[in-house]
Formats: structure tokens, sequence, C-alpha cells
């Protein structure tokens, strides 16, 4: 072990005890916003019935970056971190003014056609939720993941046509030929038919032709609007609830995974060595 790594373990510790304290004050402000949350068997439900009788309905989560770049936008200004994190972290670029006001005013839409948020402590969360005019079915965010059901909502994806958003598609590509030993004896990964997307990687340091995050959005919607398929599962970035809510629009459903799309596909990543869930998950197959 390093010498630096009992220093990040303490600053990741820190870190959520942040988390955690500022979830407690927003419990107290926001009271509507936790009360009445689904249970990971109720958010499971909720899936696979609308998807199994063919009822479209978005699902996903709200990001940290995301959550910040709006409730600054909404509340108050722009902070150092913001600008540095949209483009370094979340691949929102240009981090100008109107820039930014624009990526979050696509987010903040968006977030009007949720009908099952995936909750978790970050910045901004719980205010930006009780401001939008229908507040949606709540559930804790690694509720949204399939892999712990007897019979998960990603069962009712059987004999559909599935569109895959994420930037690493062929890898996911690769794994769907092994489709069945990824998670055996278990529904997980059933078989439908998939179409696999390249989302845009505008990360900075990330190579790409965009101009701007706008002009990313606009240039995966052009290509996914006219595509055929009955549900889009999706792991895009500040992408993602964008590209959901279109989706939503045109009577289709589409559930954001986020970074945990890779475990469903069979892509293990450092980021969840730490999480025994998720290394439980993993045989020789991934």
């Amino acid at each position: 072990m390093s010498r630096a790594q009992p220093l990040l373990d303490r600053a990741r510790a820190a870190k959520a005890k942040l988390r955690l304290w500022n979830a407690e004050l927003d419990r107290l402000r926001y009271p509507a916003y936790y009360r009445g949350r689904l249970t990971p068997e109720e958010a499971n439900l909720l899936l696979y019935n609308r998807l199994r009788h063919g009822q479209p309905v978005m699902a996903g989560k709200l990001g940290s970056v995301e959550s910040r770049l709006l409730g600054e936008h909404r509340y108050g200004a722009f902070s150092r971190r913001t600008r540095l994190q949209a483009h370094q972290n979340a691949g929102i670029f240009p981090c100008d003014n109107d820039s930014l006001a624009a990526a979050a005013a696509e987010i903040w839409k968006a977030l009007h056609s949720l009908e099952l948020l995936g909750c978790w402590p970050t910045a901004y969360q719980a205010r930006l939720l009780m401001d939008v005019p229908q507040l949606p079915f709540r559930c804790e965010m690694p509720d949204l993941e399939p892999f712990s059901y007897r019979l998960p909502w990603s069962h009712a994806l059987q004999g559909q046509r599935v569109l895959v958003l994420h930037p690493f598609v062929d890898s996911f590509r690769h794994q769907w030929g092994r489709r069945e030993a990824l998670f055996p004896g278990r529904p997980v990964l059933p078989n439908f038919e998939p179409t696999f997307v390249a989302t845009p990687m505008t990360i900075q340091g990330a190579e790409h032709s965009f101009r701007s995050w706008s002009e990313a959005l606009e240039s995966i919607w052009h290509r996914v609007q006219s595509m055929t398929f009955d549900t889009a599962i999706i792991g895009g970035g500040a992408y993602s609830l964008p590209l959901a809510s279109r989706i939503r629009s045109t009577g289709r459903s589409a559930i954001h995974l986020g970074g945990s799309l890779q475990l469903f596909f069979g892509v293990f990543g450092k980021r969840w060595e730490r999480f025994a869930s998720q290394r439980a998950l993993v045989n020789e197959a991934w």
C-alpha cells in the first residue's frame, strides 16, 4: 500500500461524512422529498411492470457535478470548482457562463420528465427536486441496479429491441457474445436485440470534433431519434438525462444507470473495487 493511500481513505471518509451531514440538514428542510420513498422491491417492480407491459417509463439519477451545476445556475453563480469539474468530469464545455447555463437548462428540462429518481446525498438534489412541478417516484440510487433482485426489472427486456448508449460500447459488444456466462443462473441479462451506440466522450483531454457540449448532444440525438428500438439503457455522463428525456417524449422507455451500466455487461472498473457487493458479481467471464 502506498503512503498516500491512508490519506486518500481518510479524505473519502470525510467527504462521505460531510455528504451525510448535509443530507440530514436537507431532511429537515425538505421533508416531502424524503417521505414516501419506494423500497428496493417496489422500485424494481415499478420498472419491471412498465417495461413488461409496454408502458413507457423514464428512470435515472442526477450526478454530483450535474446537480451542483443546476443548483448554482438556479440559486447562485457557477463556482470555480464547477467550471473545472463540468469539463473534467462531466464533459460539459466550454465553461463560460452561457454554455454552462445552456447545459443546465437541458438537464433541468430533463428532470421534469423523470418518473423514478435514484436518490443519493449530493449537493442541491433535494432542493432541486422540490422545485420540479411533479415530484417523481424516488428510491435509493443503488436500487435502480438490477443485480440483487430475484426477478430484476432487466428481465422484462427479453425479446425487446434495446438501444445501449455508452462510451464503451465496443467492450459491451464483445461481452454480449458471452452473455449467458456473465450472470449464471440469474435472469439479469436476458436475450434481447441490442443496438450499441457510443455516446460522445468530451471530458477534458478526450479527442473529438465538437465545438460545445450542446453541439455534441444534438449530434447524438440526431442519430438516436430515427432509430428503431423499444427501450434505451444509458450511461453517457451529462448527456444521459437529456437523451433519456427526449427518448421518453417519443413514447419509448429510457433508463439511465450511469457507470453501473458497465456492470450490466460484465465490464468491471477500479471505481467498484472497494464495494463488496460489486466485487461479488465478477466471474471469469468478466
